[in-house]
């Protein structure tokens, strides 16, 4: 009996042995799986590797779209401002240094009657303000830190204060000659205030200062008249801090002309 045993274990033993071998061996139904596994993994790979290459033939596309729009606004801008030339040229505007010396304009609507010595007007002075011989005019320079909050068209209650000394400046020594209000900003571009653009918030600003001379100030709307310039007329460079300070400004030119209320 016991021998018939043995010879069945050692009948069955070879199995056993091939079953271990399998067991501590790779498995072949777990090197298929992970065959399996990898070949997913690749052929995921590939799609992505595809929709890569169409992301980047699509911002190909998209950056010579971009290229030739930014083209096309550089033809516009050469065209404004050769257009912008042209009218400086027949307004008599100074477009280098933005400084205004439109008298000839002016004179054809209003008269051209001169005033002071020698037919120009005085240079005075007036606390707070920048004052200076432009041509025949005399200008009255602000600054918009002086006037206005950044991105804003309101008048500071400080500013009114340096604008009661412009307006009793104005009624003491340019009574009845021309007034022109500009407003002037820097080239950066609208994003966080609800102005369209630079030329809205310069004449919004301009006005601010028309309605304070006219209606605090004493003047009579006769003698003002009101210019949104933007960006356009810089008295220094848009590429530094101080520069672009220096163009956020408001000026007050004082043209040589009698209002038509004489």
């Amino acid at each position: 009996m016991r021998r018939a045993c043995w010879r069945r274990i050692l009948q069955c033993l070879p199995a056993l042995l091939i079953l271990f071998g399998i067991g501590c061996a790779n498995n072949p139904f777990r090197v298929h799986k992970q065959n399996s596994a990898l070949k997913r993994a690749y052929s995921s790979a590939q799609g992505s590797n595809a929709e890569l290459r169409r992301r980047t033939r699509d911002l190909g596309d998209e950056n010579q779209d971009l290229q030739r729009r930014i083209s096309d606004q550089k033809d516009q801008y050469d065209q404004l401002e050769e257009r912008r030339s042209m009218a400086y040229d027949r307004l008599g505007v100074d477009g280098q240094d933005g400084r205004s010396g439109g008298r000839d304009a002016y004179s054809s609507a209003y008269g051209g009657d001169s005033g002071g010595a020698n037919g120009s007007l005085p240079v005075i002075d007036v606390r707070g303000a920048e004052v200076f011989r432009d041509r025949d005019a005399v200008r009255i320079r602000l600054s918009n830190e002086q006037l206005f909050s950044p991105g804003r068209a309101t008048l500071k209650s400080s500013a009114k204060r340096t604008l009661s000394q412009v307006s009793s400046a104005i009624r003491n020594n340019y009574a009845g000659y021309l007034v022109g209000i500009e407003g002037h900003t820097d080239a950066d571009p609208i994003r966080k205030s609800k102005w369209k653009h630079n030329h809205d918030l310069s004449v919004q600003r301009a006005m601010a200062v028309y309605d304070y001379l006219k209606q605090d100030g004493g003047l009579s709307s006769a003698q003002l008249f009101v210019a949104g310039f933007g960006p356009n007329q810089p008295i220094a460079s848009n590429t530094t801090t101080g520069g672009k300070a220096q163009n956020r400004r408001v000026e007050l030119a004082i043209y040589p002309n009698r209002t038509l209320g004489r």
